[in-house]
């Protein structure tokens, strides 16, 4: 498959919604009802990723109407893993998205966060993200470092 895959994640696997926006793909969470997640996977043509057995089994499943991949591990590291061997997809960070609207974090320049990140962020870092919807402000810290460790290590 290729890297411009839309991912609709389930109301079980929030942190791995998260993970997906951090390294660029689009991806859905939404805590709905089974029958209205799998309309908005099919309405958005998105393929939904589930640790739920029971949505598997529906009719628009099975027939593969509606696309789905079940996530068998609980841990991040083995769903990944999964998701980059089963869809053949990079798992190299790209463009990331906003990781609580998944909408296109914006490069600003520094002066524009000053006073509205700690200072030590500010003195320490020169790159700064903003996504407008949700105001949220991102940078590059140790836990960027973390993110790439994770994703290098898991091939």
């Amino acid at each position: 498959m290729k890297d411009k895959i839309k991912f609709l994640a389930d109301h079980m696997l929030g942190r791995l919604a998260k993970w997906l926006r951090l390294i660029g793909y689009d991806t859905l969470y939404l805590p709905l009802p089974d029958t209205e997640i799998l309309l908005l996977a099919q309405k958005e043509n998105r393929l939904l990723l589930t640790r739920d057995k029971r949505i598997t089994e529906r009719r628009l499943v099975k027939k593969k109407i509606i696309k789905c991949l079940f996530i068998k591990s609980d841990f991040l590291e083995e769903q990944l893993q999964q998701i980059a061997t089963e869809l053949n997809l990079s798992l190299t960070l790209k463009q990331p998205l906003c990781t609580l609207c998944n909408k296109k974090i914006l490069l600003i320049p520094k002066e524009r966060v000053k006073g509205k990140v700690p200072p030590f962020v500010f003195m320490n870092h020169q790159e700064f993200g903003f996504c407008p919807t949700c105001k949220k402000y991102y940078w590059k810290g140790t836990h960027w470092v973390k993110i790439n460790n994770t994703l290098t290590n898991l091939f």
